[in-house]
């Protein structure tokens, strides 16, 4: 999952990198390593989102306030692998309020559906 802006809460977001719902997988990235993407993973994400006709996003949270982290790094690191750290766009993650879009859950079989046929080039 990523944190999609939330209209109600637009002070939480960074005004250049809003991630919308129902506008595609999300690629998160961040300066301090939170999360295991590079570049490189970046593109060859972004060339299988390209071959299942997946829009993608990019989550960038504001510098100024501390995010979450995934396990990505880690174990990218352990298993000396190329990794990139990926979401749905929702509201309200971890509250009873969590909210996201039916077009990306679409979205998101339709890339594991492409990434696992091998039928990306």
């Amino acid at each position: 999952m990523a944190h999609a802006y939330h209209p109600a809460h637009p002070h939480k977001h960074d005004a250049n990198h809003k991630l919308l719902i129902n506008k595609g997988i999300a690629i998160k990235e961040n300066a301090n390593d939170s999360y295991a993407t590079t570049g490189q993973s970046a593109t060859i994400f972004r060339g299988i989102c390209e071959a299942a006709n997946v829009p993608v996003q990019n989550y960038i949270n504001r510098q100024d306030v501390g995010c979450g982290s995934t396990i990505g790094p880690i174990l990218a690191a352990k298993l000396n692998c190329l990794a990139v750290d990926i979401g749905t766009p929702m509201w309200s993650m971890h509250s009873s309020a969590e909210t996201m879009g039916s077009l990306d859950l679409f979205y998101a079989k339709e890339l594991m559906k492409t990434f696992f046929s091998g039928s990306q080039s």
